[in-house]
């Protein structure tokens, strides 16, 4: 999740939810947990549409109003390591459960496990 609202879910995740053209956004003040919810943008007026980002499938939902409405402060990009979709299908995102995105290069290894010389 970035902190102007965006909420980036890879093509798997959003596969795993049924596809849906948009999604509901619920938030626990409480337990501070967001849920995504499947929904059609028919049938749900205050859903919030999935929009393709790049080209290998990954869907954007834009959550900014989510984020004030809420008074969620997000000073920078986070990842949830230990997201989960429910038993009624809704994907449960855990503000207390967050991690910094991963940056740069993987450092590629010797077949006996030793970082290669030189390699970042």
């Amino acid at each position: 999740m970035y902190p102007n609202g965006e909420i980036a879910l890879t093509r798997f995740t959003h596969e795993e939810l049924g596809a849906p053209d948009a999604y509901t956004l619920l938030y626990d003040r409480k337990l501070k947990i967001i849920g995504l919810r499947p929904a059609n943008t028919i049938a749900a007026s205050r859903a919030f549409p999935a929009r393709r980002k790049g080209r290998h499938g990954s869907r954007r939902i834009r959550a900014w109003r989510l984020l004030r409405q809420y008074n969620i402060d997000l000073t920078s990009t986070v990842t949830f390591p230990r997201c989960e979709i429910d038993h009624t299908g809704t994907l449960i995102l855990d503000l207390n459960d967050t991690e910094p995105p991963r940056t740069g290069r993987k450092r590629k290894r010797w077949s006996d496990g030793q970082t290669q010389p030189g390699c970042i």
